[in-house]
């Protein structure tokens, strides 16, 4: 009669097997445990990045905004002397006065809303990187890839700047869904083993 004193059993050897000893068990399920917790360390790390583009993204929104603020306040001071019917020609294109000042305007708000917007999106992917991994760091990825792919269809020149900032992110973010791949097959295999 066992008591509650006595050692786990050994795994069961197959057929013609030596049995294990329970010292090189205990082995394998402190390797299983490292692993585990080297999986977690990845998908945490990933998750920081992606805190780190969102708060990038915030800081960037805020000193592109506050130039074109500036730029656009001083273009609005050379408007402010003409008509509103006058026309100008703006990159090959007529305007009257009045549109010209509507678009200033329009710019001005976008270079802030734009990026600090975006940098609120990683935000959210980043509390639920903390609760859900696999999808918000996916999610974080197309995101950030997809960002950077259009920017650079509008300037490619904006491709290289940052870029190793931009190539720390994608690997980091691309090693913490491995680990969250790697977990979520782990998870999903314990799930499927039938109970003792």
């Amino acid at each position: 009669m066992s008591t509650s004193s006595d050692p786990a059993p050994s795994p069961e050897p197959e057929p013609g097997q030596e049995p294990l000893p329970a010292a090189s068990v205990r082995r394998s399920r402190g390797r299983g445990h490292h692993a585990a917790a080297a999986r977690r360390k990845s998908t945490v790390n990933a998750a920081k990045w992606v805190l780190i583009v969102a708060v990038l993204q915030v800081l960037f929104g805020l000193v592109m905004g506050f130039n074109t603020a500036k730029e656009a306040d001083q273009a609005m001071q050379n408007l402010a002397t003409m008509e509103d019917d006058d026309t100008l020609e703006i990159e090959g294109e007529e305007m009257t006065v009045a549109e010209t000042r509507k678009l200033v305007q329009r710019e001005k708000l976008q270079a802030f809303v734009f990026p600090i917007g975006l940098g609120v999106v990683f935000l959210a992917l980043w509390f639920w990187a903390r609760v859900s991994p696999l999808p918000a760091l996916s999610s974080a990825l197309v995101l950030f890839v997809s960002v950077h792919l259009l920017e650079a269809v509008v300037d490619p020149t904006s491709l290289a700047r940052g870029i190793i900032l931009k190539v720390f992110v994608i690997g980091g973010l691309i090693k913490g869904i491995k680990s969250a791949l790697e977990q979520r097959a782990i998870d999903a295999h314990a799930e499927a083993e039938p109970a003792e």
